[in-house]
């Protein structure tokens, strides 16, 4: 019995004696935040970081720019030469339905396009009006598309009262055979010809050969 009481109290000492050594060893971990310290660090490498973004981006615009503007360019040259394509092909089968004759002016000076028809004056007498029909009113072409004045003024009849050149479209189904050309500086040359017999509108790009070949002649 007092053998037992003796180991008892052994283990109880030997516990005991753990706990406090585990209270010595245990301390507090402090934690210190570093935000304060590294915060105007932190900042000034994130203003770096957006000044090498910006200057990325500055020089990625520059390089895409002149690519975007000729495309913008070449869609305007083509939706111009395809106005003018849609009036020639709307005078001749109107001529023709309407029993009337119909006037594509051209202008090259101020670049505008616009379309007349036939009519009888209480006089007797034929004059032209401006034709309202939706989508064929008076179109001006765009700031960076300019008509060729040679090719105008070598096809088309002239308007002495109104200083234009127009195309005649003729009730018996022909029109006078011309050949429209509409210049931009940054793409290139678009022609638009007009078979006088059959009222066929061929729309096309000039080859760079082609005008080169001209230019010598």
């Amino acid at each position: 019995m007092v053998r037992e009481v003796a180991v008892m109290a052994e283990r109880r000492a030997a516990r005991e004696g753990t706990m406090k050594a585990a209270r010595r060893s245990f301390r507090p971990t402090v934690y210190r935040s570093s935000f304060v310290l590294h915060s105007w660090s932190n900042r000034a490498f994130t203003l770096v970081e957006m000044m090498v973004v910006v200057a990325v981006i500055a020089i990625l615009v520059g390089a895409i720019a002149p690519e975007f503007s000729g495309t913008f360019a070449s869609m305007q040259l083509s939706s111009a030469a395809g106005q003018l394509g849609d009036r020639m092909a709307f005078c001749y089968s109107a001529a023709v339905a309407r029993q009337t004759g119909y006037r594509l002016h051209l202008d090259p000076e101020t670049g505008r396009a616009w379309v007349t028809h036939e009519v009888v004056l209480e006089t007797g007498e034929h004059d032209y009006e401006l034709v309202q029909t939706p989508g064929m009113q008076s179109y001006v072409l765009p700031e960076t598309v300019f008509f060729e004045p040679e090719y105008v003024q070598a096809y088309l009849n002239i308007d002495e009262e109104e200083g234009s050149y127009y195309i005649q479209f003729r009730r018996d189904g022909t029109a006078d055979f011309c050949r429209v050309r509409l210049t931009s500086l940054r793409v290139g040359v678009m022609e638009i010809s007009l078979n006088g017999l059959t009222g066929r509108v061929v729309i096309r790009q000039v080859p760079l050969a082609e005008l080169e070949a001209e230019a010598t002649e």
